[in-house]
């Protein structure tokens, strides 16, 4: 468990960030959703906005929170990517989903 944690919606960011869940760049003067904290050391951490709206929702769907979180870039089941292709296009785009479907 981490010692603390903040988290924001940023307006319009500074400089590029690379995005947690679909490692693909969040451009200078893009929203984005910061993650800071220290869970041993401190770490800060950036999502695309629509990112963020869909790992919070896979989250919810399949329960996996605190250590079994897992970023989008990590899921690997073909349902997993089904249900983004529906639901979260823009960021199924960013997973290459429909080529991992195909496979």
């Amino acid at each position: 468990m981490s010692d603390f944690q903040s988290s924001t919606t940023i307006k319009r960011t500074r400089k590029p960030h690379a995005c947690e869940h679909c490692e693909q760049t969040i451009e200078a003067g893009s929203p984005a959703h910061k993650i800071s904290g220290r869970y041993e050391d401190f770490y800060c951490i950036y999502t695309h906005v629509e990112c963020e709206a869909a790992g919070i929702e896979w989250a919810q769907n399949t329960g996996c929170w605190g250590e079994e979180f897992m970023w989008l870039n990590q899921i690997d089941e073909r349902e997993d990517f089904l249900w983004l292709l529906e639901d979260h296009p823009i960021v199924a785009e960013r997973l290459n989903a429909k080529s991992r479907i195909e496979t």
